[in-house]
């Protein structure tokens, strides 16, 4: 019955410690993401600390060229590389066997703004504006059938 009550207790304080408040200043960052003067339908924007900003990296969904990222209080304030995927969906690609089963995309987003992302920015802890992405790149294409 020890054995329980202690890691009962354990448990208790371990929880209790990963609810405290961050300590790392953070804002909300909102704002749009086009590619080719187009809205991202669907993807993703992630923020990188780095040249010292401490914080985990942000992230947030793109939905019809939206995005926000709030979790945990948003992004750290100062400067991030900024990493963007945007997703095609690829109906063609869908397996007959398998009911159900959702409808495959594909990342269209050139490497120079996601894995080999070229994009950096500062983030302030007054910023009301929308931070907004205007990507440009080869045109999104859906290859024919084979």
């Amino acid at each position: 019955m020890k054995r329980f009550i202690r890691a009962g207790l354990l448990f208790g304080l371990l929880a209790a410690g990963c609810g405290s408040k961050s300590e790392i200043p953070k804002t909300v960052v909102s704002g749009t993401v086009t590619y080719n003067k187009e809205n991202i339908a669907a993807g993703q924007i992630r923020f990188m600390p780095i040249d010292g900003t401490k914080g985990p990296m942000a992230a947030g969904i793109i939905i019809d060229g939206k995005y926000e990222a709030t979790a945990a209080g948003g992004v750290p304030i100062g400067k991030h590389k900024v990493e963007i995927e945007g997703y095609l969906e690829r109906p063609d690609l869908r397996k007959a066997d398998v009911p159900f089963a959702p409808t495959p995309r594909e990342q269209y987003v050139p490497d120079k703004y996601n894995t080999k992302s070229e994009l950096t920015v500062t983030v302030e802890a007054d910023r009301d504006e929308p931070l907004d992405f205007e990507l440009e790149g080869p045109p999104r294409t859906i290859p024919p059938k084979s």
